[in-house]
């Protein structure tokens, strides 16, 4: 089981792999076996991502927030994310004034239409 308080840090990173890399099989397979040895993440059935599409999602839910990495359930392709604050939140901010995020506040929702793998950098599919 990985440890708490690294936890929202490996999602992260692994949510930031699975949307910004074009990845083997056998490593998109090893980071979907890493997910749920993480503490707090679960398995949410029918997410849906920023195009509409549905998919599964492994959600981790921290103290503030909670992240889905939403993929398709037939072929197991990054579909996109979606995040959430589950909690009020009050944020400093210079100048000494504050701002409040309310529970249930999106955060982040995004869809991953395509991807494809070039030669070379500046290459074009």
């Amino acid at each position: 089981m990985i440890v708490w308080v690294r936890a929202p840090r490996i999602f992260r990173t692994i949510s930031r792999l699975l949307g910004e890399q074009p990845l083997v099989a056998d490593v998109r397979a090893a980071l979907f076996r890493a997910l749920p040895m993480i503490q707090g993440v679960a398995v949410k059935q029918d997410a849906i991502d920023a195009a509409g599409r549905h998919g599964v999602a492994f959600a981790y839910t921290g103290t503030w927030e909670r992240f889905e990495i939403i993929v398709s359930a037939q072929d197991y392709q990054f579909l996109g994310t979606y995040g959430e604050s589950v909690a009020d939140r009050t944020f400093d901010l210079p100048g000494g004034a504050t701002r409040t995020v309310k529970a249930g506040t999106p955060l982040v929702w995004s869809a991953r239409m395509t991807a494809k793998v070039v030669d070379k950098a500046g290459d074009q599919p």
